[in-house]
């Protein structure tokens, strides 16, 4: 996730702090990266706006 944050500043992302707890919650996992492009969106006014796209197909348009 650093590249997503190094490349999308103004994204939040999942503290170290969260991750853990979802860890408790739902077991051990691995974080490794896929090497897959990640598809990343944001909300801008009434609907979806793709940033980066990766394997999974946003369509903002109802």
């Amino acid at each position: 996730m650093g590249d997503i944050s190094a490349q999308f500043p103004e994204l939040l992302l999942l503290s170290p702090g969260a991750i853990a707890n979802l860890k408790i919650q739902l077991g051990d996992f691995a974080l490794t990266a896929s090497g897959v492009p990640s598809t990343v969106i944001r909300w801008q006014g009434d609907e979806w706006t793709v940033l980066r796209q990766g394997v999974v197909q946003i369509n903002s348009k109802p």
